[in-house]
């Protein structure tokens, strides 16, 4: 780390870029304009900072002028506007390969500003818990050539960068606070599941639009519906990882989300994609 900061775009004054993001995923600078003398008018734009240029990739919704801030991550864009929520009520999310807006998150803020600002903070993965099985071209291919984005499963209909499965807290019997985060789904239904051991390492079956991961003996964790193309297991009412997969300490279990994918024409006949694998390791 240098400490020094050195510019790398320079945009003309057709843009107004309020927000600015980077998706680790893809590698992919984006800036979210509201000027209306932007060239492709209001909206996300992909930033070709090699090139110098900026192209539209998703609008603004319709009737909306006024959105600052902007947080980019596999493949998703979230439009943060600056409330009060009593006018503004909502987020927006739009996928950037479609360009169409696939949901909306509640306002929490109730005061307004002159700007907002927003970024994505991504997740560590807590001790003892790696990911593994991508679908991003590292390991067996995807049924159909359709690669996903570094560390995700294989590309779906509606996300490019293809599912996700990470996780927060602690896989301790004692204190378990385990809960496993999907994204970049479709709004769909999916099913988050254990499994005793891994297929990984070149060992990865194809399995409808995907790869599945976790195998052995395998063990429903539950069924949740996607919002802005996310969800958890754990959610209000549900037991704990270790209680509902009958896990003690020392127990090594795999888990993975299987997850709907509507498009019979995007890959195979199947209508099912999965995101990437998690290994846990239960602590005491």
């Amino acid at each position: 780390m240098t400490l020094v900061a050195t510019q790398v775009y320079v945009y003309t004054s057709t843009f107004d870029f309020g927000g600015l993001d980077y998706d680790v995923t893809n590698g992919q600078l984006y800036g979210l304009s509201d000027a209306t003398g932007s060239p492709q008018g209001r909206g996300l734009y992909s930033i070709d900072v090699p090139g110098q240029t900026a192209t539209l990739v998703a609008p603004f919704p319709p009737g909306k002028t006024d959105i600052d801030a902007l947080a980019v991550n596999n493949g998703l864009a979230y439009y943060v506007s600056d409330g009060p929520n009593t006018t503004q009520p909502n987020f927006y999310v739009f996928d950037v390969a479609t360009g169409l807006q696939v949901g909306t998150i509640p306002s929490p803020l109730t005061g307004s500003g002159t700007f907002s600002a927003a970024t994505w903070a991504g997740s560590t993965p807590p001790p003892g818990t790696t990911a593994f099985c991508f679908g991003d071209g590292t390991g067996t291919p995807c049924p159909c050539a359709n690669s996903g984005a570094t560390g995700n499963g294989c590309a779906n209909s509606i996300n490019a960068a293809g599912g996700n499965l990470t996780s927060t807290g602690t896989p301790s019997i004692a204190a378990d606070t385990l809960t496993l985060l999907g994204s970049g789904m479709p709004n769909s239904s999916c099913l988050y599941f254990q499994g005793t051991s891994q297929q990984g390492g070149g060992l990865e079956v194809p399995f409808g639009d995907g790869l599945r991961c976790a195998g052995g003996s395998i063990l429903r964790l539950g069924t949740k519906a996607n919002v802005a193309g996310a969800s958890q297991y754990p959610d209000v009412g549900d037991q704990p990882i270790s209680v509902r997969g009958n896990n003690a300490a020392g127990d090594v279990r795999m888990y993975q989300v299987w997850y709907r994918n509507s498009d019979p024409n995007f890959c195979t006949p199947d209508t099912f994609n999965l995101t990437n694998g998690l290994q846990v390791t239960w602590q005491l």
